[in-house]
């Protein structure tokens, strides 16, 4: 199974340090991009590159060039002469065939596969088995034109660092940056810059998925070798002290590789794991085991219509029952069930119904870190809808 968990972390983090602007030298960022797609190649990842091709296209992890740019275009004419007439988004590999180099082309068609191998006499064999060996991961695509170029054949685009990318930069076809190696940097490194702007731009939520993956990456890349070195590292100590100040360890993601592991939970991990985990991730397990969401705001709105019921002003009493709800206050399905449970109103997600929705956004503020309730109007607008000691049954939305 995809580790969905996995791409959704690189994606947040190519948007994050795109929006650092020129914080970030168009180097560093590009560096720290090509990076991210490595440590991806070490888990069940799928394609992802097409959910920020702007981005990379911009800071320049992939280099969009001409199709015939390709080094093979005439060699292979057969092939390209394929490629212009496809439409399709395919990847190009290297094939070779006992003492035959040639292309491999890629194609999901959806319904099928079609596997095509051009041999070194620009032969096109269309074949339902691959008999040939190939370059997995060749870092090279073709794709339609952007809807902003119609009638245009199919781009290139060329990852930094691939065996393609090196044979382009080695013979002057590219300029400037393009010409620069990306610099290899371990897991942790990259992720301390990239908590250090997350941070900034008040990130929290990447801060924490980073908190929770950087063992998981560095043990998978083997950077460093030896897990406990991180113990003394500046880059770790600065993650550790940005999880700190943010408290982005309250956010407790509960998905894959993403979920901080509780000391219960490291029996299949290794021992290394097992050892450094108590160190990383002690700013989680000196708080309380994570609370189940149906049970806090269950209880939050018994509290919040106990409180009605005993005379308490309504913007008191939503203000309290914001507050224990706590780290579930920002899940808007929250308020719903709050409003319904604890002061009756009926008819939640009816077709049409946008007044009662609209009554929570206009006594409730949302703009901030946490929900504040503005209790005045809560006064005005909210009261105790049920009649009393007819309570609805407090079961989530």
């Amino acid at each position: 199974m995809s580790a969905h968990e996995i791409e959704d972390l690189i994606e947040h983090s190519v948007r994050v340090i795109d929006r650092a602007g020129e914080r970030l030298p168009a180097r560093e960022a590009r560096d720290l991009i090509a990076n991210l797609y490595r440590y991806q190649t070490y888990f069940d990842c799928g394609g992802t590159l097409g959910r920020v091709l702007g981005i990379l296209h911009r800071r320049r992890y992939l280099i969009p060039l001409p199709l015939r740019a390709h080094p093979d275009a005439a060699r292979f004419a057969a092939l390209f002469d394929r490629i212009e007439r496809s439409g399709i988004w395919w990847s190009l590999h290297e094939a070779r065939r006992h003492n035959e180099r040639g292309l491999y082309a890629y194609s999901d068609r959806g319904q099928s596969n079609e596997l095509v191998a051009w041999n070194a006499t620009d032969v096109i064999e269309v074949t339902a088995k691959r008999d040939f060996a190939v370059d997995e991961n060749p870092g090279v695509y073709y794709r339609l034109a952007r809807k902003t170029k119609p009638g245009r054949p199919p781009e290139l685009d060329i990852e930094v660092g691939s065996s393609l990318w090196r044979r382009l930069a080695e013979g002057g076809s590219l300029q400037g940056l393009d010409t620069a190696a990306p610099a290899s940097l371990a897991p942790h490194q990259a992720a301390a810059r990239i908590v250090a702007e997350a941070e900034r731009q008040g990130d929290r939520e990447l801060i924490s998925w980073w908190y929770a993956v950087v063992p998981r990456f560095a043990e998978a890349t083997a950077e460093p070798v030896d897990l406990q070195s991180l113990r003394d590292d500046p880059d770790a100590r600065s993650i550790l002290g940005a999880v700190e100040r943010a408290r982005a360890f309250e956010i407790r993601a509960d998905w894959g590789c993403l979920k901080v592991p509780r000391p219960e939970e490291l029996g299949g991990a290794s021992e290394s794991f097992r050892a450094f985990a108590p160190f990383w991730y002690a700013l989680d397990w000196s708080l309380p085991p994570p609370r189940e969401r149906a049970t806090v705001v269950g209880e939050a709105a018994k509290g919040l219509r106990d409180a009605l019921e005993g005379g308490k002003a309504a913007g008191a009493a939503l203000t309290q029952a914001v507050e224990d709800m706590g780290e579930f206050s920002s899940d808007w399905s929250s308020f719903l069930s709050l409003f319904k449970q604890g002061f009756g109103y009926r008819h939640v997600g009816a077709p049409g119904n946008t007044e009662f929705t609209d009554r929570i956004k206009r006594v409730v503020d949302f703009s901030g870190e946490r929900p504040r309730v503005d209790e005045a109007r809560a006064e005005a607008e909210l009261a105790l809808q049920a009649p009393l000691g007819k309570r609805p049954n407090l079961r989530l939305i």
